[in-house]
Protein backbone atom coordinates (compact mmCIF):
# COMPACT_ATOMS: atom_id res chain seq x y z
CA UNK A 1 0.00 0.00 0.00
CA UNK A 2 1.21 3.25 -1.05
CA UNK A 3 1.92 5.29 2.23
CA UNK A 4 0.70 8.43 1.59
CA UNK A 5 -2.72 6.01 1.06
CA UNK A 6 -1.89 4.44 4.45
CA UNK A 7 -1.74 7.53 6.16
CA UNK A 8 -4.85 8.97 4.35
CA UNK A 9 -6.65 6.01 5.84
CA UNK A 10 -4.67 6.47 9.63
CA UNK A 11 -5.87 10.15 9.46
CA UNK A 12 -9.75 9.43 8.47
CA UNK A 13 -9.67 6.70 11.34
CA UNK A 14 -8.37 8.72 13.57
CA UNK A 15 -10.33 11.84 12.70
CA UNK A 16 -13.59 9.40 13.09
CA UNK A 17 -12.31 8.23 16.84
CA UNK A 18 -12.17 12.20 17.83
CA UNK A 19 -15.33 12.99 16.68
CA UNK A 20 -17.38 10.09 18.37
CA UNK A 21 -15.70 11.07 21.55
CA UNK A 22 -16.81 14.41 20.87
CA UNK A 23 -20.28 13.21 20.56
CA UNK A 24 -20.13 11.44 24.12
CA UNK A 25 -18.39 14.15 25.46
CA UNK A 26 -21.19 16.30 24.66
CA UNK A 27 -23.51 14.19 25.81
CA UNK A 28 -21.74 14.63 29.40
CA UNK A 29 -20.97 18.23 28.89
CA UNK A 30 -21.99 20.75 31.89
CA UNK A 31 -24.49 23.19 30.93
CA UNK A 32 -25.75 26.59 33.02
CA UNK A 33 -29.02 25.89 35.01
CA UNK A 34 -30.92 27.30 38.16
CA UNK A 35 -33.01 26.20 40.59
CA UNK A 36 -36.76 27.02 40.94
CA UNK A 37 -39.31 26.50 43.19
CA UNK A 38 -42.77 24.13 42.20
CA UNK A 39 -45.46 23.50 44.33
CA UNK A 40 -47.11 19.69 44.25
CA UNK A 41 -50.05 18.39 44.99
CA UNK A 42 -50.89 15.03 44.38
CA UNK A 43 -53.39 12.40 45.49
CA UNK A 44 -52.74 8.92 45.15
CA UNK A 45 -55.53 7.01 42.85
CA UNK A 46 -54.74 3.77 42.65
CA UNK A 47 -56.61 0.84 43.60
CA UNK A 48 -54.52 -2.37 43.67
CA UNK A 49 -51.57 -0.76 46.19
CA UNK A 50 -53.19 1.48 49.48
CA UNK A 51 -50.89 3.69 51.39
CA UNK A 52 -51.02 4.75 54.71
CA UNK A 53 -50.21 8.97 54.82
CA UNK A 54 -46.69 7.91 56.25
CA UNK A 55 -46.01 5.12 53.70
CA UNK A 56 -46.89 7.45 50.34
CA UNK A 57 -45.08 10.64 51.91
CA UNK A 58 -42.08 8.50 52.19
CA UNK A 59 -42.61 6.91 48.75
CA UNK A 60 -42.87 10.15 47.28
CA UNK A 61 -39.68 11.95 49.16
CA UNK A 62 -37.56 9.16 47.17
CA UNK A 63 -39.43 9.71 43.79
CA UNK A 64 -38.80 13.26 44.00
CA UNK A 65 -35.52 12.57 45.60
CA UNK A 66 -34.26 10.55 42.62
CA UNK A 67 -35.59 13.11 39.88
CA UNK A 68 -33.18 15.50 40.51
CA UNK A 69 -35.47 17.76 43.75
CA UNK A 70 -33.09 19.88 45.96
CA UNK A 71 -32.94 17.88 49.37
CA UNK A 72 -31.53 21.26 51.56
CA UNK A 73 -35.20 22.69 50.89
CA UNK A 74 -37.26 19.67 50.23
CA UNK A 75 -40.91 20.02 52.20
CA UNK A 76 -43.47 17.32 51.73
CA UNK A 77 -46.84 17.37 54.07
CA UNK A 78 -49.07 14.64 54.33
CA UNK A 79 -52.46 15.70 53.16
CA UNK A 80 -56.28 14.18 52.60
CA UNK A 81 -55.07 11.98 55.51
CA UNK A 82 -56.82 9.22 58.06
CA UNK A 83 -57.98 8.88 61.12
CA UNK A 84 -56.49 6.53 63.63
CA UNK A 85 -59.50 4.44 63.15
CA UNK A 86 -58.42 3.98 59.75
CA UNK A 87 -54.95 4.37 58.83
CA UNK A 88 -55.02 3.63 55.21
CA UNK A 89 -56.65 6.21 53.48
CA UNK A 90 -58.72 5.66 50.35
CA UNK A 91 -56.58 8.63 48.44
CA UNK A 92 -54.23 9.96 50.34
CA UNK A 93 -51.84 12.91 49.10
CA UNK A 94 -49.48 14.74 49.66
CA UNK A 95 -48.09 18.66 49.40
CA UNK A 96 -44.61 19.72 48.84
CA UNK A 97 -42.65 22.70 47.76
CA UNK A 98 -39.99 21.45 45.43
CA UNK A 99 -37.09 23.46 44.02
CA UNK A 100 -36.00 21.61 40.26
CA UNK A 101 -32.98 22.40 38.05
CA UNK A 102 -34.00 24.08 34.98
CA UNK A 103 -32.00 25.12 32.08
CA UNK A 104 -30.84 29.13 32.14
CA UNK A 105 -31.12 31.45 29.36
CA UNK A 106 -28.41 32.70 27.61
CA UNK A 107 -29.92 36.26 29.18
CA UNK A 108 -29.06 34.98 32.34
CA UNK A 109 -25.57 33.41 31.70
CA UNK A 110 -24.76 36.81 29.50
CA UNK A 111 -25.29 39.08 32.96
CA UNK A 112 -23.71 36.63 35.30
CA UNK A 113 -26.75 35.62 37.34
CA UNK A 114 -25.18 34.11 40.71
CA UNK A 115 -27.98 31.78 41.19
CA UNK A 116 -26.70 29.80 37.64
CA UNK A 117 -25.16 26.32 38.83
CA UNK A 118 -23.25 24.12 36.11
CA UNK A 119 -25.28 21.05 35.70
CA UNK A 120 -25.15 17.04 33.55
CA UNK A 121 -27.69 15.49 32.72
CA UNK A 122 -28.03 11.76 34.53
CA UNK A 123 -29.79 8.66 33.72
CA UNK A 124 -32.44 7.61 36.35
CA UNK A 125 -33.88 4.02 37.33
CA UNK A 126 -37.42 4.99 39.36
CA UNK A 127 -37.94 1.21 39.02
CA UNK A 128 -34.42 0.61 41.04
CA UNK A 129 -35.02 3.40 43.23
CA UNK A 130 -33.49 2.56 46.63
CA UNK A 131 -36.12 1.22 48.98
CA UNK A 132 -38.72 2.21 46.66
CA UNK A 133 -39.93 -1.77 46.58
CA UNK A 134 -41.02 -2.36 42.75
CA UNK A 135 -40.28 -6.35 42.58
CA UNK A 136 -43.62 -7.29 42.75
CA UNK A 137 -45.60 -4.62 40.85
CA UNK A 138 -46.29 -3.33 44.58
CA UNK A 139 -45.85 0.26 43.00
CA UNK A 140 -47.07 0.51 39.66
CA UNK A 141 -50.21 2.51 39.96
CA UNK A 142 -47.82 4.82 41.88
CA UNK A 143 -45.08 5.37 39.35
CA UNK A 144 -47.72 5.31 36.35
CA UNK A 145 -49.55 8.57 38.28
CA UNK A 146 -45.87 10.20 38.59
CA UNK A 147 -45.06 9.69 35.00
CA UNK A 148 -48.15 11.12 34.22
CA UNK A 149 -48.48 13.83 36.96
CA UNK A 150 -45.46 14.55 38.64
CA UNK A 151 -41.93 14.53 35.73
CA UNK A 152 -43.79 17.09 33.95
CA UNK A 153 -42.56 19.14 36.82
CA UNK A 154 -39.05 18.05 36.33
CA UNK A 155 -36.09 19.18 33.24
CA UNK A 156 -36.04 15.85 31.81
CA UNK A 157 -35.51 13.65 28.56
CA UNK A 158 -35.33 10.18 26.67
CA UNK A 159 -38.01 8.93 28.96
CA UNK A 160 -38.30 5.31 28.60
CA UNK A 161 -41.59 4.24 29.87
CA UNK A 162 -43.60 1.42 29.89
CA UNK A 163 -45.91 -0.08 32.33
CA UNK A 164 -48.39 -3.03 32.27
CA UNK A 165 -50.16 -2.45 35.84
CA UNK A 166 -53.27 -4.91 36.10
CA UNK A 167 -56.31 -2.71 37.36
CA UNK A 168 -57.90 -4.25 40.27
CA UNK A 169 -54.63 -6.60 41.15
CA UNK A 170 -50.87 -6.06 42.49
CA UNK A 171 -49.77 -7.64 38.70
CA UNK A 172 -47.41 -5.93 36.76
CA UNK A 173 -44.94 -7.35 34.45
CA UNK A 174 -42.55 -5.56 32.41
CA UNK A 175 -42.37 -1.97 33.96
CA UNK A 176 -39.61 0.39 32.88
CA UNK A 177 -39.43 3.78 34.37
CA UNK A 178 -36.01 5.64 32.97
CA UNK A 179 -35.27 9.55 32.09
CA UNK A 180 -32.78 11.44 32.47
CA UNK A 181 -32.58 14.64 34.34
CA UNK A 182 -30.71 17.57 35.19
CA UNK A 183 -27.92 17.27 38.00
CA UNK A 184 -26.03 19.88 39.50
CA UNK A 185 -22.09 19.42 39.04
CA UNK A 186 -20.75 21.78 42.18
CA UNK A 187 -22.25 24.91 43.59
CA UNK A 188 -20.19 27.39 41.49
CA UNK A 189 -21.62 29.69 39.99
CA UNK A 190 -20.96 30.34 36.06
CA UNK A 191 -19.01 33.26 34.63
Amino acid sequence: MHPLVRNLILSAALLMSLNGAIARDAGQSSLPAKWVSRDVQFIYRGVATQYSCDGLKNNMLMILQALGARREDLKVHSSHCSTELDPVSRAPGIQATISVLVPATAAEVARADPNIVRAHWTRVDLTRTRNLDTAHGQQCELLEQTQRELLPLFTSRHLDYSSFCVPNTEVSTGMTFSVEVLEVDSKAAVH
